[in-house]
């Protein structure tokens, strides 16, 4: 397993003292770093098509909780996260855990009409262990704008999940780690191999 590999199963799989959560200052993020760093876990348990549907849908379920338009939206995902939960969230362009994560919430999955583009998501899913598990891809969120056009935003993600004790709205899998980035503009030298895909 690659180190990057063995770094995510630790993190889907460790639970960190709370004092190690605080990535608002540079201190916490480096103990949480360092606390990945000696990594020595389990090998990646392969191809399960079941653990991977499931993981799948663990990321479904967020991308149409996301866009509901509930009252109660922001709760509602905010649940989707476990207690130590890192966000690098679509449109901010901090690291965001804890509250800081909610609040983050209390913005994006309550913006009037956000939507996902239907087609737009694509998934690969990875097993790291009947515990953990990281699903990366592709989605574009649709964002009604003011003078009545809708803003694309596609985007990238990475899901790190850790398997619950107990579900939670139906769902199996806490998200550890989540990083959504707006998708870059390529260098012409790579379309071709992004193509190939």
């Amino acid at each position: 397993m690659s180190t990057a590999g063995r770094m995510f199963a630790r993190l889907a799989t460790q639970r960190l003292a709370p004092g190690a959560l605080s990535c608002g200052r540079l201190g916490g993020c480096a103990r949480r770093l360092s606390a990945l760093a000696d990594f020595s876990g389990e090998e990646q348990v392969g191809h399960d098509p079941l653990l991977e549907r499931s993981v799948d849908e663990a990321t479904l379920h967020w991308c149409k909780t996301v866009t509901s338009g509930a009252a109660d939206n922001w709760q509602r995902v905010s649940a989707l996260y476990d207690q130590d939960a890192l966000l690098w969230g679509t449109v901010s362009e901090d690291l965001r855990g804890e509250q800081d994560l909610v609040d983050y919430f209390k913005y994006f999955a309550m913006i009037p009409g956000l939507s996902l583009r239907e087609g737009s998501y694509k998934s690969n899913v990875q097993i790291l262990s009947e515990d953990a598990a990281i699903n990366s891809g592709y989605y574009t969120f649709e964002i009604p704008q003011d003078n009545g056009d809708v803003k694309a935003v596609p985007a990238r993600f990475t899901f790190v999940y850790r398997r619950r004790d107990e579900p939670i709205d139906g769902c199996e899998w806490a998200i550890v780690n989540h990083h959504s980035s707006a998708i870059p503009e390529q260098p012409g030298a790579l379309k071709d191999i992004l193509a190939k895909r």
